[in-house]
This record gives C-alpha cells, sequence and structure tokens, in this order.
C-alpha cells in the first residue's frame, strides 16, 4: 500500500470493494465517534475467527450494546481499582527475573510478558489466572497457540469457506489442517472456564466482580449468553489481553536496552518519583511522569498495536475526502502504519524517542491526537485502559528494580516485517532476549 500511495497519492483503492486513506488528519472522521455511526466490514472480521465476539461484531447498534455489558469493568476507574492485582502479576514476574539471575537463565521477554498479560486478563476475566508466570517455561505452548491463532485468522480472511472447520468435530478439522490446532486449544481453555458458570444459570451478585459476571448478568438478553457467544468473547479477552500489551513491552525493553543514554534518563526520573526499588506508585501518579509517558507513548508508536488495516463503513452518509465523495457502505480504512509512521508527524519516524512528546507538549503541540493504537471512535479498543496501566506500571517497577542487557538479540529480533495481525519479527527469530545482571538496591 505505500508503494500505491507513493504512485496514486493520499486515496487509494486497494481492491474492488476497499478504499485506503493515507492522511492522519482524516483519521477520526473513519473512526467516528459520537453520533457517528460505523459498522465493521464482514470481510474483515473473519480474521479474528471468533465469529460472535465484540471485536467481530458488525452491526454499529449490537456493538454498542455488547460495549456496555463489558465497558464498566475495562473504565478507568475500574482497572484503578484492580491495580493491587495488576502489581502482584508484576511482582511474580520480577520474582522470576530474580532466578534467572542466580541461575544464569537467558529469558525471553516475548514469552515472559505474554505470561504475565496472560495471568492478568484471565484473573480479570475469570477470577482465577491461568498461572502461566508459575509454569518453568511461562506455558510457552500458550504464546504458540495465540501466533498460530492469529496466523490462521489471515487464511480465514481470504478462504472464507475454511470456517466450515468451526463445525466439525476438532479433531477431524485438526487432522485435515493442522493450523487449526491452536485454535482449538484456546478455545478448549476457554470452554473449561465458561461452562460452570453457564450451567449454574444463576447469577452471584456477591460472587468476586468479573467480566464474565457482567455477561451472565439476568438483565442481558438470552441470545447473548449462549455458550458460543461467551467462548468467542472469552477467546477474544485472551488473545486481545495479552499480545498487543507484549509486544508493547518487549518493544520499550529492546530500545532501552539498545539506547544506554535513553534508559538512563528513564532510571534518573523513576529514581526521584521511587526513592527505594521497591516503591510502587499508582497509575495515576507514573503517568504524570513526563519521560516515562514518552517511553510508553513511544513503545506504543513503534509496536502500532495491530498490523492489519482495520476498515469502517458508514452505512447511512458518503464521507467526503478532498474532490472525492466516497459513497455510504464502502469499506474504508487507514492503517496504523501510516500515521505512526508518519515523518511529517513524527520526524525520523523509525527511531525510539520519548523526548519528542516532551517537547511536543512544551509546544502546545497535542501528539496524542496520532496516538491511535487502540484506534479511535466508538469501535476503540475495549482494553485501552488496562492495556496502559498495564504498560505504565511494569516499566516503571521492571527497570526500577532490575538490571539487564541484551542477549544474542538485534533489530531483526523487533523489526515489523511480517503482518501477522500484530506486527512480528522475521521467521526464526528467538525473541527479544535478556540475561539479568542483577537487582538495583538503591
Amino acid at each position: 500500500m505505500e508503494k500505491m500511495h507513493r504512485k496514486y497519492g493520499p486515496i487509494v483503492r486497494i481492491n474492488p470493494r476497499e478504499i485506503h486513506i493515507s492522511d492522519p488528519e482524516f483519521y477520526e472522521r473513519i473512526y467516528a465517534g459520537g453520533s457517528k455511526i460505523r459498522d465493521k466490514d464482514p470481510v474483515s472480521v473473519r480474521i479474528f475467527n471468533m465469529t460472535h465476539s465484540l471485536v467481530a461484531t458488525i452491526g454499529h447498534d449490537l456493538h454498542q450494546s455488547r460495549y456496555r455489558v463489558m465497558g464498566s469493568y475495562f473504565s478507568k476507574q475500574s482497572i484503578t481499582k484492580r491495580e493491587p492485582a495488576i502489581n502482584h502479576c508484576i511482582q511474580k514476574l520480577l520474582g522470576r527475573l530474580e532466578q534467572a539471575q542466580e541461575t544464569g537463565e537467558c529469558i525471553t521477554l516475548n514469552h515472559a510478558f505474554t505470561a504475565m498479560t496472560g495471568d492478568i486478563i484471565t484473573k480479570y476475566s475469570f477470577g482465577k489466572d491461568f498461572g502461566f508466570l508459575e509454569a518453568n517455561d511461562y506455558k510457552s505452548k500458550w504464546k504458540s497457540a495465540v501466533a498460530g491463532s492469529l496466523q490462521a485468522g489471515k487464511i480465514f480472511r481470504y478462504f472464507p469457506l475454511l470456517d466450515v472447520y468451526r463445525f466439525i468435530p476438532s479433531t477431524l478439522a485438526q487432522a485435515l489442517n493442522p493450523g487449526m490446532k491452536e485454535i482449538f486449544y484456546i478455545e478448549d481453555l476457554v470452554r473449561k472456564q465458561v461452562q460452570p458458570l453457564l450451567s449454574s444459570h444463576k447469577h452471584d451478585v456477591k460472587a468476586e466482580s468479573t467480566i464474565f459476571n457482567a455477561l451472565l448478568n439476568p438483565a442481558v438478553p438470552a441470545e447473548e449468553k449462549t455458550m458460543d457467544r461467551l467462548t468467542d468473547q472469552g477467546h477474544m479477552l485472551l488473545v486481545a489481553g495479552t499480545e498487543t500489551t507484549t509486544n508493547t513491552l518487549t518493544m520499550i525493553t529492546f530500545q532501552l536496552l539498545k539506547n544506554p543514554a535513553v534508559l538512563a534518563c528513564l532510571r534518573e526520573e523513576l529514581k526521584v518519583a521511587m526513592p527505594t526499588p521497591t516503591t510502587i506508585l499508582t497509575w495515576n501518579s507514573l503517568e504524570k511522569l513526563p519521560f516515562l509517558n514518552g517511553v510508553i507513548q513511544e513503545g506504543l508508536r513503534l509496536s502500532l498495536g495491530v498490523s492489519i488495516r482495520l476498515p469502517r463503513i458508514a452505512p447511512k452518509d458518503n464521507l467526503q475526502y478532498g474532490d472525492w465523495v466516497i459513497p455510504a457502505g464502502t469499506p474504508v480504512s487507514t492503517a496504523t502504519y501510516f500515521v505512526h509512521m508518519n515523518p511529517s508527524i513524527f520526524p525520523n519516524p523509525e527511531k525510539f524517542d520519548p523526548q519528542r512528546w516532551i517537547t511536543a507538549s512544551e509546544k502546545g503541540q497535542r501528539l496524542e491526537k496520532y496516538m491511535v493504537a487502540f484506534t479511535k471512535g466508538s469501535r476503540q479498543c475495549l482494553g485501552i485502559s488496562l492495556a496502559y496501566a498495564e504498560l505504565y506500571l511494569t516499566v516503571a517497577a521492571l527497570f526500577r528494580q532490575m538490571d539487564m542487557e541484551l542477549y544474542d538479540t538485534s533489530d531483526d529480533d523487533c523489526s515489523f516485517v511480517r503482518d501477522c495481525v500484530i506486527p512480528a519479527s522475521k521467521r526464526g527469530s528467538k525473541g527479544v532476549r535478556v540475561v539479568i545482571k542483577g537487582s538495583i538496591t538503591q
């Protein structure tokens, strides 16, 4: 698409039915909120392979209804109340890193961060975590399953007839297509959690508050509480709640360890705000640290969130872009890459530069307008507050407490060269690996 835009300009018909616009200033017209109605593209949502989930909901009204059921559980206020649970998982991860320092073990951060985010989202969703952080290998099978599930989604987008695999016995489906193994592995995990909740036929208002308490509330229509609906929603929460945040944490850690001067600036700021290495600040307090904020924003900018296009459809209104009138019902998108890597907004866009956010703020410029890792508008990512809380709390604790260095890791291991729904590095990469040098004592 980049080559097409260089040749034909900012608006391009990239296939017979879809338009792509490379113009950051038009982004909020496509991904609109408020009273603007935006549907999802029925063809594009196949990629998620979770037909009944929020992320794959096509119609605007049904999406808003489903969003309202879960929205309060993902609000900033709700996430703030659950900070102790997030910090508990972070401290478990740090404990594992301390053990690795004693044994000399090399840590693959992609696996370690997936284990942490996995325990956080499963605790939040089902009331108990899946114990990823306690497994010797961080249950790396889970990481492989998520990656396989996402890659399978790319195939489903272009070959919709393959969806028949979902309606035949899983053993037969896996025999016909081994790529289905990862999808069924995750679905089985979710079904084992959902089945007891669904079969109880009651909503315990005194039970620990989880997302599935909300989904099974008596006020929710019966058709929204089927096994397929709940399984797909749980599947979505697990995949979306792990991989994107993992990618961002991995990107941030790689860039900081690669750039000692930038890391020194961050540690200087953290040392003032956190007088002892074990000081725990709230997410609200950490957000106010300018350099840490810049680090988080740069990590999100370079890791993109997702690498796929996410077309929106204005079902009733024409969209006007310059001299072009885009008819109602046309799928239109702007991929995150074309905003985050736009050199007119982010000079030298490949560079990890937290200072750019501080400088822009001092000049009264709002670079946050162009932070679209979670998209925008009425379809913005449900988990944005949870992701931000995990990022701020993890980065602050990790770099205030642990001293580490990269191990046999290069730019190739953290570069976007493949579109696997989320950005992926080269095939055969062993991930971003580190060795722990020790704990910071002052």
